[in-house]
């Protein structure tokens, strides 16, 4: 019958293709697989976490501390969890000046633990006048924070550290966005490692803990060989032995200024010429504070300072 026939057909056909397919297969033979390291896995997750438990620290350095007008300069950056970081320089006069990102280097991002070198590249950092004291200013933010929305001065090759007139501004809605980030859920730290996926109490949730951190370096610029600087504030006995200035105050980070000039933050320590000061405190948001004091040699002398909301 025509239906014995078609059917012996193709068991035929059948036949003759498994005769070629059968060779072609046994070269395809899948090879053995090694099993996965679950505990390497494990421990690369375990330092990650680790990593990013703790708070974001970023710090700043230079190779010297003091330069002399048209010197090149180098500044070292580093930071413990990868994040994007802002340079700033402040003269005494009051300028600020953004250092990097620039126009030769606009990729601010730094890898957690590999510090960076600034310059790097083509382009060179030179010492400029006023005579003084320099104040660097090393913001960062968490990578996974997103930046806020500040319109930079633009950064050209002609002008490549442009003058910004508005610094507050920024770091106040970088504390923001840090603050909001620690308390909603963001994005993984890349497509390809979801590790706010990870099931570990208080991560699991995304949120970024600490994502926002700034160091300050004081570096002085002068003439060459060795010119006075013109930052250190008067002395009544530049030949006795220095006293000692301690200032704490309620709230952290907040600046000190000596006769009107920058020296660092909260809590502060430093040794002084004996003499009489002109002492302010400040922090953005907080009522500033002001007092007279006296630096006796050989003495120490401890302010503390309240800070009161405005």
């Amino acid at each position: 019958m025509p239906n014995h026939k078609l059917l012996s057909l193709l068991l035929a056909l059948g036949a003759f293709l498994a005769a070629f397919v059968a060779p072609a297969a046994a070269q395809r033979a899948p090879q053995p697989i090694d099993p996965p390291d679950y505990e390497s896995d494990e421990r690369r997750i375990d330092d990650r976490w680790e990593r990013e438990g703790e708070p974001l620290e970023v710090r700043i350095d230079s190779s010297k501390e003091r330069y002399t007008i048209g010197q090149d300069v180098v500044l070292y950056l580093e930071t413990n969890r990868d994040a994007r970081v802002w340079v700033f320089s402040e003269d005494d006069r009051g300028a600020t000046r953004v250092l990097f990102p620039n126009a030769f280097d606009q990729d601010n991002r730094l890898r957690a633990s590999r510090g960076v070198r600034i310059p790097a590249g083509s382009y060179r950092l030179t010492a400029g006048p006023p005579e003084g004291r320099r104040k660097l200013l090393a913001v960062a933010l968490d990578e996974r924070i997103d930046v806020p929305r500040f319109r930079f001065p633009r950064s050209t090759t002609r002008a490549p550290f442009p003058v910004i007139d508005d610094l507050e501004t920024f770091l106040r809605e970088a504390r923001e966005a840090a603050d909001d980030a620690d308390r909603r859920p963001i994005r993984p730290f890349s497509e390809d490692e979801p590790w706010n996926a990870v099931e570990r109490p208080g991560y699991d949730d995304g949120n970024v803990e600490g994502g926002f951190d700034e160091d300050i370096l004081l570096i002085r610029v002068g003439q060459s060989g060795g010119a006075d600087y013109a930052d250190e504030p008067p002395a009544h006995d530049p030949g006795s032995k220095p006293g000692s200035l301690e200032v704490r105050s309620n709230v952290q980070n907040a600046e000190v200024f000596l006769n009107g000039r920058y020296w660092g933050r909260t809590p502060f320590e430093a040794e002084l010429r004996p003499g009489s000061y002109d002492l302010l405190v400040r922090r953005e948001g907080y009522v500033p504070y002001r007092t007279k004091l006296n630096i006796r040699a050989g003495y120490v002398r401890t302010v503390s300072v309240r800070l009161l909301r405005e």
